[in-house]
């Protein structure tokens, strides 16, 4: 196997984790981040210190799925529901980490 020395702009992702309701039950949070895959070399300049996670990924998302609104119908992607999105604790955090292990090497199972 190998590896191509220049790889897509563009990578796909789910978030993944539990947020508990109001009765203590853990409900499933999972939905997709479509983004502009970086240099790690220019997080710095994404993600910059000091600034919330939402403000960097409002300049590499281009996309999202299984995001609905309190009607239960899908949102669709725009920086300030980003924003909205990332006002629920932890949720930016996730999405985060999920970035950084998805758009680079991984070791496989």
């Amino acid at each position: 196997m190998s590896i191509k020395i220049k790889l897509s702009n563009l990578v796909k992702f789910r978030v993944k984790g539990e947020l508990n309701d109001e009765h203590g039950n853990k409900q499933p949070v999972d939905f997709s981040l479509t983004c502009e895959r970086r240099p790690a070399d220019e997080w710095k300049d994404v993600f910059v210190e000091g600034e919330k996670l939402s403000a960097g990924f409002a300049k590499i998302t281009k996309a999202w799925g299984d995001v609905l609104g309190e009607d239960g119908k899908p949102v669709d992607y725009s920086p300030e529901s980003l924003e909205q999105l990332f006002c629920i604790p932890g949720v930016a955090q996730l999405a985060y980490v999920a970035y950084v292990t998805e758009s680079g090497v991984k070791a496989k199972n």
